[in-house]
């Protein structure tokens, strides 16, 4: 294991704050800011030693990689929790404006939904399919399985964390907390 996930990991073990998925969220998207890092030509890095000029390349980078505002938006709320950690919150702007991250956009409550009765709760679930793996596709690249893309038995080590962490933030998306619930939407 390199020194940067190393060190991360273990500053996520001692600071157990969030709720249970938060938490594993957090791990996940830490280990791959690790992983971007490394890839990005700093080595040898500890979490100490993050600085801003790491924050700017991985942000490049994930404009680069066109991720979702969604997804950006949470990847810096991992970073400003490590920064809190490793007291450097000056490292990470305060406000995502500062790098130029687009407004998340919400959908509607499944409460709302569930108010409808029959055809139109048949068709809003048919919508919330749809939007579930349109945005399953942006944020991956491939299509989902349920909509004839990849089992997800079929994907790589990498392919399988940028899998999960969509699931993550389309389960969030459509108001659920687990992610287990995306695969009525998005299969397996």
């Amino acid at each position: 294991m390199r020194d940067l996930n190393h060190n991360f990991k273990r500053l996520w073990q001692g600071n157990r704050d969030g709720a249970f998925a938060t938490q594993h969220d957090r791990e996940l998207m830490l280990s791959l800011v690790a992983d971007q890092l490394h890839e990005g030509g700093f080595q040898h890095l500890r979490a100490q030693g993050q600085r801003s000029k790491h924050i700017e390349h991985l942000v490049q980078r994930w404009f680069a990689d066109g991720i979702s505002p969604c997804t950006f938006k949470n990847r810096m709320g991992a970073l400003r929790w490590l920064a809190e950690k490793i007291d450097k919150q000056n490292i990470v702007a305060r406000d995502n404006a500062a790098y130029g991250i687009a407004e998340r956009r919400h959908v509607n409550n499944e409460s709302k939904a569930k108010r409808l009765n029959g055809d139109k709760l048949s068709r809003v679930q048919g919508l919330r399919h749809g939007y579930a793996q349109a945005r399953y596709r942006e944020m991956t690249g491939w299509k989902a399985p349920a909509a004839g893309g990849p089992s997800s038995k079929g994907l790589s080590p990498e392919q399988e964390r940028v899998d999960r962490e969509a699931r993550l933030a389309i389960s969030r998306e459509l108001d659920h907390e687990r992610e287990q619930i995306t695969a009525v939407y998005l299969g397996r």
